[in-house]
């Protein structure tokens, strides 16, 4: 009957010529826990890959082993695909809990937009914080205002008090549009040669014409 690696002991795959060596025992029993370990932890990482094609139900067994179901994000979560951001990145999210760090980043796998000032970012109280959330895509209701407050609660450091900002901001398409009317006005004067100069001959005619009429009468006439 075949059995898994987690259920064969190190020791009795040994020769009985060396398990009984107290020595050999000692390092047997230090090395099985190491491999241990390591094969949990093999079986831990074999689940990555599959992430982006499991179920949400199985995603929500998940949450409860890494310790996102509860106030750390999952139930501010609209859709499947910020929590299989938050299970990817949960030992990340763990690792930095406490920091401002954490509170930004789940913000940021959630959809909310959010941005954190210390303290001595705006002159406030020593070890205060403010957080501003921009909750445009979701209605803000009083469920939603208490989700915000335990997900802030849960990832901040103890001894740090804050206030959260709400902003509710409208999105819509702006259009902008521009013309260019060019014209040029052109006055046409009649041609002048300006500097010019035309030689010819000139002639000039004249006529005189008289008449003079005599008349001759008989004597006496």
């Amino acid at each position: 009957m075949s059995k898994r690696h987690t259920e064969v002991s190190l020791l009795s795959l040994l020769p009985g010529s060396i398990r009984r060596d107290g020595r050999v025992s000692a390092a047997a029993s230090a090395v099985e826990r190491l491999l241990k370990q390591t094969g949990a932890d093999i079986s831990a990482v074999s689940i990555y890959p599959a992430i982006d094609s499991l179920s949400e139900e199985v995603l929500d067994y998940l949450a409860w082993q890494f310790n996102l179901s509860g106030p750390e994000g999952w139930s501010l979560a609209l859709d499947v695909e910020p929590k299989r951001r938050l299970i990817k990145e949960a030992i990340e999210l763990h690792r930095h809990k406490g920091t401002p760090y954490a509170v930004r980043r789940v913000l940021e796998i959630l959809g909310l937009e959010g941005r954190i000032e210390e303290w001595f970012d705006y002159d406030g109280e020593p070890y205060t914080f403010r957080v501003h959330i921009d909750v445009s895509d979701r209605p803000y209701t009083e469920e939603l205002d208490a989700k915000l407050d335990e997900l802030i609660t849960a990832l901040k450091n103890v001894r740090s008090w804050y206030t959260v900002l709400v902003y509710v901001t409208s999105r819509s398409s702006a259009f902008f549009g521009s013309a260019l009317i060019g014209g040029e006005a052109v006055t046409v004067w009649p041609w002048i040669a300006a500097g010019k100069s035309v030689q010819s001959p000139l002639y000039f005619g004249a006529e005189f014409i008289s008449t003079e009429t005599t008349a001759v009468y008989p004597p006496g006439g």
